[in-house]
């Protein structure tokens, strides 16, 4: 397979979802703004984030012919995501001061390895990785619960892209760019507009699928588990 051929055809898969994902985030952002008259001192925020990135196998069989004489054995594929660290960032426009919309963006590596072998018999280990980087765009729905002290826990869900971007040796494609992502956390004051924040989010999309030839990983619904650690502005 030709790689600029098939680097220039995702890039075209993927900029008009960019482009899309876009023109929602500010469509949005403009309706929140039309509809909230309320006068809400602290309207904008800025975080940044760090945590971990950690993601479920995927399972695969399909049934061959092995052996002499020839009989039908089971081929197992299973299709690994390597822990690693992430990156999160974004901005949010509180709406009043329980309920705030938000756009982010996170990186992380995304390390795959597709490990094959026989279910029954000694048939020999296969294995091939590919080195690739994920970038996530989402928007969200925060909603904020205040107490009486400095802290302040939140539930967050959105809708959002993923992209990932392959830096060497096999295949990475994704079939369906879009991810859901639901999560909840916490915002501790620290001074008047800093705030420290810890969340966790799970993130559902469709694995990314690894090629070798015509041997394909298995896929299917996977869940990306990111707690992490930050802070926050607000003005």
């Amino acid at each position: 397979m030709n790689t600029t051929v098939t680097s220039r055809c995702r890039g075209r898969r993927i900029r008009p979802a960019l482009f899309s994902f876009t023109a929602l985030v500010l469509g949005l952002f403009a309706s929140a703004l039309s509809a909230s008259a309320q006068n809400y001192g602290q309207r904008w925020e800025v975080f940044g984030e760090g945590g971990a990135s950690r993601w479920n196998n995927q399972y695969m069989d399909e049934s061959i012919v092995f052996g002499n004489p020839p009989s039908t054995q089971t081929l197992l594929f299973t299709t690994h995501i390597g822990s690693s660290g992430r990156l999160l960032s974004g901005f949010r426009f509180w709406m009043n001061s329980h309920e705030a919309l938000e756009a982010s963006y996170s990186y992380a590596p995304t390390d795959l390895t597709v490990n094959r072998h026989c279910e029954h018999v000694n048939c020999g280990v296969a294995w091939f990785s590919s080195i690739a980087r994920s970038h996530f765009f989402s928007m969200n729905y925060v909603h904020e619960f205040r107490v009486r002290n400095r802290t302040r826990p939140f539930l967050t869900a959105g809708l959002g892209l993923v992209y990932f971007q392959r830096i060497a040796t096999n295949g990475v494609f994704e079939p369906d760019p879009l991810t859901v992502n639901i999560g909840g956390g916490v915002d501790v004051r620290i001074t008047q507009h800093w705030f420290l924040r810890a969340e966790y989010r799970d993130w559902l999309l469709e694995g990314p699928r690894q090629c070798d030839f015509d041997v394909c990983g298995a896929t299917g619904l996977t869940h990306n588990q990111v707690p992490s650690l930050g802070l926050a502005f607000r003005f």
